[in-house]
């Protein structure tokens, strides 16, 4: 058995091989049967957009929640598709360490197409993170109102009034 220092370095050496898109070294740690924790691999993979090497941490662990909210912060509309057509309802659900999802991430970055994308999967624009705010509340956090008024055909109308005030006055 490992011990605890010993599957933080295997985990660490997952996520550099990842991020530097070394796949012969991620199938080799992979290939050890080892239990390993891909969140951090998944987003560095992402960020860089490899796809085979994405596909490999996918293997081990069918979850595609990671990978979907690290895709939508990257802003990789291709990959969220992907992953959406692969396993939508868990991924949509999935939130990340501060209770976010897929939905508040990709808005509060400010990309349109991939919460155009989420939305169309059935996102919810009303869920709430773990201090109560939605992916309309990160939008207009971050101004980023194209995404706010895309996120506005699908939420609520008192969300709906509170887009309107801020919006009128004179912050838009």
């Amino acid at each position: 058995l490992l011990g605890v220092s010993d599957q933080i370095q295997v985990d660490h050496a997952l996520t550099a091989a990842a991020k530097g898109g070394q796949i012969e070294v991620v199938e080799m740690l992979i290939s050890t049967g080892r239990v390993l924790d891909i969140s951090e691999a998944l987003s560095a993979a992402c960020s860089i957009q490899n796809y085979a090497i994405i596909d490999e941490l996918l293997a081990i662990k069918g979850e595609t929640g990671e990978a979907l909210i690290a895709a939508a912060k990257a802003g990789d509309l291709h990959l969220v598709e992907k992953l959406l057509i692969r396993e939508s309802k868990n991924s949509l659900r999935h939130k990340n360490f501060e209770g976010k999802d897929a939905l508040m991430i990709a808005s509060e970055n400010g990309h349109t197409l991939v919460v155009q994308k989420l939305l169309d999967y059935k996102a919810s624009p009303e869920t709430q993170d773990d201090l109560g705010k939605t992916a309309l509340m990160y939008s207009i956090e971050n101004n980023q109102y194209k995404v706010a008024k895309v996120l506005m055909k699908f939420h609520s109308e008192g969300s709906r009034t509170m887009f309107s005030l801020i919006t009128t006055d004179g912050k838009n």
